[in-house]
């Protein structure tokens, strides 16, 4: 991403996912209103629903990103970013070529990372509520959706026991090699999630807040398990 060509949008294209045809265009017409009414001097990154399928391309389920909310609060506690999925405009393909690019994309999965740093520097995240790509899984996937319940349940407890923490460990992160560029309320978000598992009354604070919410019931009782105990 850093070293491509200059060009107005950048997509991530994994080799063994399928394009539904009018994805690049549906995208490109997205990210160019969100400019027109906000200016082209700020990032903006958008992705689609997808099609989870199997080896064979056939469908599985259609994701439901859309309905889960983009604030920097929800964000920052529960990062949310496919990148084979996403498209954005130059300025948010700037962000792979910050000056700290090293420390800020060595912890988290480059897309999640782009996310965070776009919503917390004022940019855009936008959902596409079509699928626009059928999102192909292996039995040998590295990553994948779970799909299954025992997957999920299983992909949620990885986050309360072995994956504890890194929500708190990428805001200070952030907060270090990033913070200049953040938004006054991103740093005042990012400044509780970096401080949750040392502040009882940062614990609090979230935990009451009903800014931090997901838009999903069951992802906001479970991140407020979390925020309450210090595993973020």
């Amino acid at each position: 991403m850093a070293s491509a060509p200059e060009f107005d949008y950048y997509a991530f294209s994994d080799q063994d996912d399928v394009w539904i045809e009018h994805k690049l265009i549906t995208a490109v017409k997205a990210i160019s209103q969100e400019e027109n009414a906000k200016g082209k001097d700020i990032p903006v990154i958008w992705q689609s629903n997808i099609y989870v399928t199997d080896q064979n391309l056939n469908v599985i389920l259609k994701t439901q990103y859309d309905k889960r909310l983009r604030t920097i609060y929800s964000l920052a506690m529960r990062p949310a970013g496919r990148g084979c999925s996403m498209v954005m405009n130059s300025k948010a393909r700037e962000l792979s070529r910050h000056k700290n690019e090293a420390k800020l994309f060595s912890y988290r999965p480059h897309d999640i990372s782009l996310v965070l740093m776009a919503v917390s520097s004022g940019g855009s995240f936008i959902v596409e509520h079509d699928a626009l790509m059928k999102y192909r899984q292996h039995d040998h996937n590295v990553h994948g959706t779970p799909v299954s319940m025992i997957k999920r349940i299983r992909f949620e407890y990885r986050r309360l026991t072995v994956n504890h923490g890194q929500e708190s460990k990428f805001a200070k992160i952030l907060l270090q090699y990033f913070g200049d560029e953040m938004t006054q309320e991103a740093r005042k978000v990012f400044t509780l999630v970096a401080g949750s598992k040392d502040n009882w009354s940062y614990r609090l604070k979230m935990f009451f807040s009903p800014k931090f919410r997901t838009g999903d019931v069951r992802a906001t009782i479970i991140e407020k398990f979390r925020i309450l105990f210090g595993l973020l």
